[in-house]
């Protein structure tokens, strides 16, 4: 009968456990990030009455419930956008790494970060968001920032290596130079212009073959054993790879009148008409441009900030360039259901959890596991209808429990009185 008073009192204080652990869930059902805990239970030692029975079973008497751990979920909270670029959300598994006062890392999936007087990415709380800036970038005192000519690079080192990211206020991007067209020239191939059989005066048509390397539009010359040029053709525009230009033997021939003296135009100019050219060895070159001219780019002033899936903060310039000036790393953990809670919606490391750590691909550079989105905060995953049902049956529990500590308490008094 004393067992039974046990028993009861257990299931009083482990229902205590899963009232108070469901009404920490139903309490947060509008914090962000909020990842809802599970309480979990677990029997206590049996005590046995004899041996077997006669039905191979064993007179066991359980001692009750005690609670054994919160397991913390794991599922999905629905995304919700906002208005701040550096309103961040974790779309899969990972964590958030923020600096507190006293230089501890903890680990949040609440996403709303701002930037401070100081230009650092903090939380509500003034913790600061974990990563890697960019190098080159330099920020004095009043925020203003300057990204170096060749450039920004970010090689990001192990979880334990990252440091305050600090955006600066306003930005500036020298542009970029100018890159010179490149003209190619294809080799010389001297082709041989023969006297047509048909006619006497006439020439048989020569096939120029000729390949470009890039899109273009091709400009041919034609020279005569004596190195001048006889023909120019502009040809027109034509995709890379191999070409045939069929030349007719024709070239321009200056026009004499019947005393054998040049025509001239109205700009008192020599007059030419396309005729055949005499016979003989010809050299054939092509040229275009292999690779076209990029203008410069003047210098631009930072117009905003964006942050893409992949956790790199980019610098957008009024002048069309962008530059990646930090980059916020997704902390992984072998079991986020061991982590331990801290409070103020943040997590720590623990021994059943294990240490954080960056995924990485096969060559060894970081991956981050999960997509980052931006403008968006990840809401509570706790479901209020799931929530309120598991509260009830756990009330229910509790008040099992309490009536059979005061039936025991019935059946002692009845013992009593039998005795009397």
């Amino acid at each position: 009968m004393n067992t039974s008073f046990y028993n009861g009192i257990s299931g009083i204080k482990t229902q205590q456990f899963g009232l108070d652990t469901w009404g920490n869930n139903i309490a947060n059902v509008d914090t962000v990030g909020f990842r809802y805990s599970d309480p979990q239970f677990a029997t206590l030692m049996s005590q046995s009455y004899g041996g077997g029975t006669a039905a191979g079973g064993y007179s066991d008497v359980g001692l009750g419930a005690t609670s054994q751990a919160t397991a913390i979920s794991s599922t999905q909270g629905t995304l919700q956008n906002t208005d701040n670029t550096f309103d961040l959300a974790l779309a899969g598994k990972g964590f958030f790494g923020v600096q507190g006062p006293d230089g501890t890392v903890s680990y949040t999936r609440d996403g709303s970060f701002s930037v401070d007087a100081n230009g650092y990415l903090v939380n509500a709380d003034g913790y600061y968001l974990m990563g890697t800036m960019a190098s080159g970038i330099t920020v004095d005192k009043n925020l203003n920032g300057t990204v170096p000519a060749n450039g920004t690079s970010i090689t990001m080192s192990d979880p334990g290596k990252q440091g305050k990211l600090q955006i600066p206020t306003t930005m500036t991007h020298p542009g970029e130079p100018g890159v010179p067209a490149v003209t190619t020239t294809t080799s010389p191939i001297m082709y041989n212009l023969n006297q047509s059989s048909n006619s006497s005066t006439a020439v048989d048509p020569v096939n120029v073959s000729y390949f470009l390397t890039a899109d273009t539009v091709p400009t041919m010359h034609i020279k005569d054993s004596s190195g001048k040029e006889v023909l120019t053709v502009n040809l027109s525009s034509e995709l890379k790879g191999q070409h045939t230009y069929t030349w007719d033997g024709k070239v321009p021939t200056p026009v004499t009148d019947s005393s054998g003296n040049p025509v001239l135009d109205a700009n008192g100019n020599q007059t030419t008409q396309m005729a055949f050219a005499p016979p003989g060895q010809y050299t054939v070159t092509v040229d275009y441009v292999s690779k076209v001219a990029v203008p410069p780019v003047p210098a631009g002033e930072l117009s905003q900030y964006q942050v893409d899936s992949n956790g790199n903060v980019t610098a957008k310039f009024n002048n069309g360039l962008n530059s990646v000036v930090a980059k916020i790393p997704v902390y992984q953990f072998t079991n986020e259901q061991g982590l331990t809670k801290e409070g103020g919606n943040l997590y720590s490391e623990s021994s059943n959890s294990g240490q954080a750590m960056f995924y990485k691909d096969t060559k060894g550079s970081y991956i981050a596991g999960s997509s980052i989105q931006s403008n968006t905060l990840e809401s509570s995953n706790v479901s209020l209808a799931d929530a309120m049902t598991e509260l009830i049956v756990t009330q229910r529990a509790f008040d099992a429990s309490s009536k059979c500590v005061t039936t025991s308490d019935q059946m002692i008094q009845k013992a009593i009185a039998l005795k009397n």
